[in-house]
């Protein structure tokens, strides 16, 4: 394998495995917001566009946002925001679920058509490239205004995410699943249609983007004018004409520097001098993006489902206490990170505070989860809870042993006096999943019966 080879193969290995891995994980999350538990993201909490639209009540209203949207939405928009100043639009083309899913079909008309692909003519090209601005505009208006996800309808990402719920998608999403079908359709024949003429998101990083110093930059010197990178450029700019590529439009995928077929002429960089390599360049991007995900956790936006159980963060927020002051409150670990969620933050307590806290003493709790009374005071609950034999949990959830097993399918093997923690996850997990199964009953029930949404 040549160098060359080399460098366009890493590139399309580096790209597809985070857009890929992005989509899968997306996706699953989408799933089992419906299927497993509300504790998983939504389209709505997973779209960053969502935040924006929820700017203006945050700031207004001390941290409110707009129904269904949560803090977490939030994060992901000053992220996305953080990375196209960096990177240009690299969230379009290396992160965006919405951009793979127009890849596929995309990457399929590549295949069938070949160099005789279709053109949307240049004058008409120009125009409907200016769509998305005014669509962003009336979207991020209108949800100001009206203080509802107005776009909601007219949203093919929405439309996806509820791609297994068919039935809200044909209660109140058909022409965000029409306009879904009609980008998967038209990317067939054009690269990535939605995304350069239609979409809010890609309007908002393209305008910050301007920005940016990021750009791919080629030497007319060493450039032998084989226009492979106009060819290879998803939304269809002359590469081969610029120095640097400063149109708005550049999604910063890397596709174009990872065709030129003569080294050193073609790369990504912030200056002149710098040179990246354009797999390097996409890994810069996609990590930049993730860092940011992760600073934004630290900052209290990661909210993504109002199932989610509170973060000692917000805890602290709704007792009046700074962080520090709940922690000594509860006689909590100082080294407890403020995102940690309620279960782990109970399961850290020591015994006798979460005794005190449900009004016994450290002994009576001791004595009704049959525990050794020599068990010190100090033990943290998580490992006092798990040292209570089966049997007793049972007990204490109304039931014998043999009906415990059954509801929460436990194996045969399992015994009375089998430590809680060793079953725990499974009894947990169950415990969630038919939860779940209830709430959904009842949204469903509510669905046909009074057409609501979720």
């Amino acid at each position: 394998m040549t160098a060359i080879q080399f460098r366009r193969r890493s590139h399309g290995v580096v790209r597809w495995t985070i857009l890929a891995g992005v989509l899968a994980w997306i996706t699953w999350e989408m799933y089992a917001h419906i299927a497993v538990s509300k504790v998983h993201a939504s389209a709505h909490a997973l779209c960053p566009f969502g935040g924006l639209e929820s700017l203006l009540r945050w700031i207004t209203l001390d941290g409110a946002t707009l129904p269904k949207i949560f803090s977490g939405t939030l994060g992901l928009f000053f992220v996305s925001v953080g990375s196209a100043l960096l990177f240009k639009r690299i969230f379009c083309g290396a992160i965006c679920p919405l951009g793979t899913l127009q890849d596929l079909p995309g990457a399929l008309g590549a295949m069938v058509f070949g160099k005789r692909r279709p053109v949307v003519p240049a004058k008409l090209d120009r125009i409907l490239r200016w769509l998305k601005y005014p669509v962003a505009i009336l979207a991020i208006a209108m949800a100001w205004m009206t203080g509802t996800l107005w776009i909601n309808s007219l949203d093919p990402w929405a439309a996806y995410g509820h791609i297994f719920m068919p039935a809200e998608v044909a209660a109140s999403m058909v022409g965000g699943a029409v306009i879904l079908v009609l980008a998967l359709v038209l990317s067939f024949f054009y690269e990535r249609a939605f995304c350069k003429y239609l979409c809010p998101m890609g309007a908002m990083v393209a305008v910050v983007g301007l920005a940016s110093p990021f750009k791919a930059r080629r030497n007319a010197e060493t450039c032998i004018n084989c226009a492979l990178c106009d060819k290879a450029c998803p939304v269809n700019l002359e590469v081969s004409k610029a120095k640097a590529v400063t149109d708005a439009e550049c999604l910063s995928c890397g596709k174009c520097a990872a065709v030129c077929p003569v080294p050193g002429t073609l790369d990504m960089g912030f200056s002149k001098k710098s040179r990246i390599n354009p797999a390097v360049a996409v890994l810069l991007g996609a990590g930049a993006f993730f860092l940011g995900i992760f600073a934004m956790q630290l900052f209290g936006f990661d909210r993504l489902s109002p199932a989610q159980e509170p973060t000692l963060r917000e805890l602290s927020k709704q007792a009046g206490m700074t962080v520090d002051e709940f922690r000594k409150s509860y006689s909590l670990p100082g080294s407890l990170p403020s995102w940690t969620r309620s279960s782990a933050i109970e399961n850290a307590m020591p015994l006798s505070k979460f005794a005190e806290v449900n009004g016994l003493a450290a002994s009576d709790l001791k004595q009704r989860l049959g525990l050794d009374p020599s068990l010190t005071d100090s033990t943290s609950w998580g490992i006092a809870y798990g040292s209570a034999r089966l049997e007793v949990i049972a007990s204490l959830n109304g039931m014998d042993i043999e009906t415990f097993k059954k509801v929460f399918g436990l194996s045969k093997d399992v015994g009375p006096d089998t430590p809680f923690r060793e079953v725990r996850l499974r009894v947990e997990l169950v415990a969630d999943r038919l939860a779940n199964e209830a709430a959904q009953a009842e949204h469903e029930r509510r669905i046909q019966g009074e057409g609501g949404h979720e």
